[in-house]
């Protein structure tokens, strides 16, 4: 049996880590390649401390549904031994639970510099072959090939390294991308993607706090809500240049104050908030703009575009933001969202803001129909906006 382990501390997980490991299982026939998750890294600290169980899940995560990636396992061996994550002490685990194997440790070629300074190195070397990965900006193929020569002499250790490098995906730049609200759906499958958004993972203070403070108000479903909303808008900002901070901070807090069991009138006269004949009878509609007033109040959000998406969510307005567009369409299409005809709605809203706009409001509009509900005229009068002014 050939095992190969890919430690590290996947912070978080990304294609680069599963595109690696699948090729390194396929070019060297491994029967086993573990995603080895340290525990507390003796040689490296952790930027944006994430809990070794929560980069544990997340890895978990990303291998589901994903195909072709049958032999490749996370281990938590070292988050279940605790303490300092010594490579020493993890081998000798595995050697004592797979007697007979082969273990091979693969490693970023640049490593291959400094193993003779890990903990146990020279007993650890005579138990492993090396599997040494060249990365892009990471030192030069003939100094690699002198180093590997240099430990096979010195250890007797085999080292071998393929002539592929590694994608060129680092967590730093998921985690950058995270904080500045930029997309990184194409960087990590999309379950350890979801699994960092609904744990506001990587994110500023602000969207850190607002994200525990929903959790700790709203339904679990509405909180998977407002962050997968918060998800989408960001992907929409990018794709048409709108500002992505205002719509990470406007969709997140969208449905903030849909709160199971709330008297939203009795709330809205109490803050002083306007309400017209169609919010009257439709009461839950009033949660837009309760919305708006308490992230004024709770979060000091006084930027008036963000507010104002906020409260027109629900109900439309004539000559909308790209910021106010964006947020309605996304509370729509975000990807937990399964009702019958949503993927056309997604469909429209790749095309342009304008036709996803239009989509969303005739099929709200539809539903308002089918149900014998009276309609609002901001909607009508926003829709015709768009129609006219295009």
């Amino acid at each position: 049996m050939h095992i190969g382990v890919f430690g590290g501390t996947f912070n978080p997980i990304h294609y680069g880590h599963l595109r690696t490991a699948k090729r390194i299982s396929k070019t060297y026939s491994l029967d086993l390649c573990l995603l080895m998750v340290a525990n507390s890294p003796p040689d490296k600290h952790i930027p944006d401390y994430v809990l070794p169980s929560l980069r544990y899940e997340m890895a978990t995560k990303a291998l589901l549904d994903l195909p072709g990636y049958d032999n490749i396992e996370v281990s938590d061996l070292e988050l279940l031994r605790g303490g300092t994550s010594y490579t020493f002490d993890t081998i000798m685990e595995l050697k004592a639970k797979y007697k007979s194997a082969k273990i091979s440790l693969i490693i970023g070629a640049d490593r291959l510099f400094d193993i003779h300074t890990w903990h146990r190195a020279s007993e650890l070397l005579k138990m492993v072959s090396l599997i040494a990965i060249r990365r892009h900006g990471f030192g030069t193929t003939a100094e690699f090939f002198v180093r590997a020569e240099e430990l096979k002499n010195e250890y007797e250790t085999s080292v071998s390294i393929p002539d592929f490098t590694g994608p060129a995906i680092s967590s730093t730049l998921i985690r950058k991308n995270i904080f500045e609200a930029k997309p990184i759906d194409e960087l990590l499958p999309y379950n350890a993607e979801r699994f960092i958004y609904e744990h506001a993972l990587y994110q500023p203070a602000l969207i850190q706090e607002i994200a525990q403070d929903l959790k700790s108000r709203l339904s679990h479903k509405r909180y998977i809500h407002s962050l997968s909303t918060m998800r989408c808008a960001i992907a929409l900002a990018d794709r048409y240049g709108a500002d992505a901070e205002k719509c990470r901070l406007a969709a997140i807090l969208h449905d903030s104050e849909k709160v199971s069991g709330a008297d939203y009138v009795a709330l809205a006269m109490q803050h002083g908030i306007e309400i017209d004949e169609s919010e009257m009878e439709h009461r839950g509609l009033l949660h837009a703009k309760l919305g708006a007033h308490m992230a004024k109040v709770r979060y000091g959000i006084d930027d008036e575009e963000i507010l104002s998406a906020i409260r027109s969510h629900t109900l439309c307005h004539n000559a909308m933001t790209d910021v106010e567009k964006i947020t309605y369409i996304a509370d729509k299409i975000e990807a937990q969202r399964d009702f019958l005809g949503v993927e056309g709605l997604r469909a429209a809203a790749k095309r342009s803001l304008n036709e996803g706009m239009i989509v969303c409001m005739d099929f709200a509009i539809n539903n308002l129909k089918n149900s014998n509900k009276k309609l609002h005229p901001g909607t009508i009068e926003a829709r015709d906006y768009i129609l006219n002014n295009e």
